[in-house]
């Protein structure tokens, strides 16, 4: 399925959250008790939803087999199993943060 909806045959989105959060609690909920929040992980879904949206809107040309958030992406070490020559940026929003962040579009070797 994946195939016909993106043209690979699978792929992956690699993102990372914010390391520290200022709260003890994993989980908030707010004062009306209709908002809860996971600090820890709350950037880092926001990143693939919207690096997602943007995947599946690329060009057969432009898709990879792995989709990076730059923060990440600037954390390996190892970058040896990734082709760098097939390497692309690409601008995404990342809705939690109210940011404009970057995501590194690579195919595995």
């Amino acid at each position: 399925m994946l195939k016909e909806e993106i043209g690979v045959g699978s792929y992956m989105i690699l993102t990372q959250g914010q390391n520290f959060f200022e709260s003890r609690k994993i989980v908030h909920i707010n004062e009306k008790r209709n908002h809860l929040g996971m600090l820890s992980v709350g950037p880092a879904f926001a990143s693939l939803f919207g690096i997602e949206i943007i995947v599946k809107g690329l060009k057969d040309s432009e898709k990879k087999s792995m989709y990076i958030d730059e923060m990440f992406y600037n954390s390996l070490v190892d970058k040896s199993f990734l082709d760098l020559s097939t390497m692309k940026k690409h601008l995404f929003q990342c809705p939690f943060l109210r940011t404009t962040n970057e995501f590194i579009a690579v195919n595995v070797k």
